[in-house]
């Protein structure tokens, strides 16, 4: 209770107590309206949004702030390829669920664990000895000091056992090239005090991009996910069953259940709370190719995120030891090709 003596009063009496909840009998409706909103965040729990690859090492984040780990650089992964980037080192002390994930899977509960801020990514050209330099300073103290600042890295980047980054996307790094990266916008903006990062921006012509302009991690990594899990369900053709040439919800829903059980526990029985980690799943996998909005997949939006062949490595298995042979003997020009391509890009 707060109570003033009188209109002139400048600090009022403040008197509390404190009930104990299980002294008093939940209200049976009100009881209801509880349940239900609780399952749809247990159904967050249920909901598999990756599964490690078989012979992958075991997901876990703990000892981010010390060393790398494997929950560390499948985020940044993500990151760099939701994003679109060449480049992507997040913080340490930006990942904190501190956990191991035994089964491979990873849920939309374990995401929001991991990742509980809004983090968000700056989008910028950085040249390759400041990105090699800002990881060697934030691993320093590997494996002795916990920090904050220790940067993650994506799958694409090689680092040595100087701590300095060796390769980028499978070619050696050139110091003086401006790669595509993207970066905690905190972290650009002197958190943790990367000491290269604080240096290079002070070069900088431009401001440095505002928080409102940079994209949340979250949303992009839970992008990304959902697109692999496109990779594990059957082919276009297979999942248009009434062949109208586009996708609709009922038809994605369907893929899913042949490819994964929507019987997360085992018990053979589908429950309220495994329908709703469905259902919001089927919603990430339309979210995640639906470039127009519309509710469904068209065989164009389909094709930009998988392609036109996205599963012929599931075909390949049917062909012959003597088509197999033909295509090896092909191997070396297409690597010539490939790598007259990159370094045409990146002369551009």
């Amino acid at each position: 209770m707060i109570v003033w003596d009188g209109p002139s009063t400048t600090n009022p009496h403040i008197t509390y107590s404190v009930k104990t909840i299980k002294d008093y009998t939940p209200d049976p409706t009100v009881a209801k309206v509880v349940e239900r909103h609780l399952n749809k965040v247990k159904a967050l729990e249920l909901a598999p949004i990756y599964r490690n690859p078989a012979g992958s090492p075991p997901l876990s984040s703990k000892g981010m702030r010390r060393g790398e780990t494997t929950i560390g650089t499948l985020i940044c992964t993500a990151l760099r390829k939701s994003l679109e980037l060449e480049v992507v080192l997040l913080d340490g002390g930006n990942i904190r669920g501190n956990s191991d994930y035994p089964d491979g899977t990873f849920s939309l509960a374990a995401l929001r664990k991991e990742q509980p801020f809004e983090s968000e990514i700056a989008v910028m050209r950085i040249p390759g000895q400041v990105l090699s330099d800002a990881l060697h300073f934030s691993r320093q103290k590997e494996g002795v000091e916990e920090n904050a600042g220790y940067l993650q890295r994506d799958d694409r980047v090689t680092v040595d056992a100087s701590k300095r980054i060796t390769h980028i996307n499978g070619e050696p790094i050139d110091p003086q090239r401006l790669y595509l990266s993207g970066m905690l916008r905190v972290t650009i903006g002197g958190m943790n005090n990367n000491q290269p990062i604080i240096d290079w921006t002070k070069t900088l012509t431009s401001p440095l991009p505002t928080v409102e302009s940079c994209p949340p991690a979250k949303p992009a990594v839970l992008n990304y996910f959902a697109r692999k899990l496109w990779e594990h369900l059957p082919p276009f053709e297979e999942i248009d069953r009434d062949k109208d040439g586009s996708l609709s919800r009922e038809e994605v829903k369907n893929a899913y259940i042949s490819a994964f059980s929507p019987d997360v526990d085992g018990d053979n029985v589908v429950s309220e709370v495994e329908t709703i980690a469905l259902n919001s799943l089927v919603d990430r996998l339309i979210d995640a190719l639906d470039l127009d909005g519309d509710d469904k997949i068209t065989k164009a939006e389909y094709e930009k995120f998988l392609g036109s062949s996205a599963h012929t490595k599931k075909n390949k298995k049917g062909k012959n030891k003597k088509d197999k042979g033909k295509k090896k003997e092909k191997k070396p020009k297409d690597k010539k090709d490939k790598g007259n391509k990159k370094e045409k890009k990146h002369n551009n």
